[in-house]
C-alpha cells in the first residue's frame, strides 16, 4: 500500500484511525436509524401487540412486531434537531457521554443522570460499523472503491435495523443510494454491470411477488426488499448480487423457520403444521438480505466462482 507508506505512519495507526472513523459513522447511523422512520411519519408503539392488516401504505402491525402508526411530521424533528437526549428523563446527552462504544461502556449502559438503561444496540451498531469499515479498508485498500462501499455498507446497516423495528425499508435510503451507485460506477468503473445489477435485482423480486400473488394468493415479499436488492446490485453488479441474494435467501429461510418454532414454543409438530398450512407469520426479510449483501461484498467473487465451478462439475 504505497499510499499508506507515503504517510510515514505504521499500519496499526492507520487501522486504528479507520476503525475509529467507522465507529463515529456508526454513531451517526444510530441517529438515522432512530429518527428517519419517525421523520417520515412512523412511530413504534409498545402496545397493543395485535395483528392488523396493511392499510394503504402504512403497516400497522405484522406478526409480533410493535404497532406502527402514521403520525404528523414535526418540522423541528430531523437528523440534527433536537439534540440527543435521554428518552427517560429528557436530559441532553453531553458530548463526552456520546463517544462511540467507549461512553456506553464507561456509563455501564445507563444514563448518567437518571440511570435508565441505554439500549445495547447503540454500541453494537457503532462497533459493527467500525469492524466493517476496517474490513473494507483491509480488503480493498485505500481506494475510491473503499469509499463507495463505505456508503453502501452504511445504507445496509440503516435498512437492517429499520426493517427489524418497523418492517419497512425506506425509499429515502434505498433510492438515493441506488442512484449514487449507478453514478459512482459510471464515473469510476463501468456503468453496464451496475445497471444490469440494479434492474436484475428489482425485477427478480417483483417476479417473486407476482408468482406469490398468483400461486399463494398473498404477497410474498415487500417492494422495499426489491429496492434493497436493486440498491445492492447498483453497487456490486449482477454476479456478486447473485451470490449475496443466495446467502440472503438461505439466511431468511432459516430465520423464517426459527420464527415459527419460537412462535409455537419450539413444538416441532405444531411449527411444521403451520408451515404446511401456510399459516406462517410475516417477518422482515431485509436483515437477511443485508447479511447476504455484506457476505457478497467481501467474498462474492469467490462464492460466484465456486458456484460456476460446481455447475461445471
Amino acid at each position: 500500500m504505497p499510499q499508506v507508506a507515503a504517510l510515514g505512519l505504521p499500519p496499526q495507526a492507520i487501522w486504528a484511525a479507520v476503525f475509529a472513523f467507522g465507529c463515529v459513522l456508526g454513531s451517526f447511523l444510530n441517529v438515522v436509524i432512530h429518527r428517519l422512520p419517525r421523520m417520515e411519519g412512523y412511530w413504534s408503539l409498545e402496545f397493543p401487540r395485535v395483528s392488523l392488516p396493511v392499510i394503504n401504505r402504512h403497516t400497522l402491525c405484522v406478526g409480533d412486531h410493535s404497532v406502527v402508526l402514521p403520525l404528523p411530521i414535526r418540522s423541528t424533528y430531523n437528523l440534527a434537531l433536537p439534540p440527543s437526549a435521554c428518552p427517560a428523563c429528557g436530559k441532553p446527552i453531553a458530548w463526552y457521554d456520546n463517544i462511540p462504544v467507549l461512553s456506553w461502556i464507561l456509563l455501564g449502559g445507563r444514563c448518567r443522570q437518571c440511570r435508565h438503561p441505554i439500549s445495547v444496540r447503540y454500541p453494537v451498531v457503532e462497533l459493527a460499523m467500525g469492524i466493517l469499515v476496517w474490513g473494507l479498508y483491509l480488503h480493498f485498500g485505500p481506494s475510491i472503491r473503499t469509499l463507495g462501499l463505505v456508503v453502501l455498507v452504511g445504507a445496509l446497516m440503516v435498512c437492517f435495523w429499520i426493517d427489524v423495528d418497523f418492517m419497512i425499508i425506506p425509499d429515502s435510503v434505498t433510492l438515493p443510494i441506488l442512484w449514487a451507485g449507478l453514478i459512482f460506477n459510471a464515473v469510476f468503473f463501468r456503468a453496464a454491470p451496475a445497471v444490469v445489477g440494479a434492474a436484475g435485482g428489482y425485477l427478480l423480486f417483483r417476479a417473486i411477488e407476482g408468482m406469490s400473488l398468483l400461486v399463494l394468493k398473498r404477497e410474498g415479499m415487500g417492494r422495499g426488499d426489491a429496492k434493497l436488492a436493486a440498491m445492492l446490485g447498483a453497487w456490486v453488479g449482477p454476479a456478486i448480487l447473485a451470490a449475496g441474494l443466495f446467502v440472503g435467501f438461505v439466511v431468511g429461510s432459516l430465520v423464517g423457520v426459527g420464527v415459527e418454532f419460537a412462535r409455537h414454543r419450539w413444538n416441532l409438530r405444531a411449527a411444521l403444521g403451520a408451515i404446511a398450512r401456510r399459516e406462517t407469520r410475516p417477518f422482515p426479510l431485509g436483515p437477511s438480505l443485508v447479511i447476504g449483501g455484506l457476505a457478497s461484498i467481501f467474498g462474492g467473487d469467490r462464492m460466484f466462482a465456486w458456484y460456476l465451478g460446481f455447475l461445471r462439475g
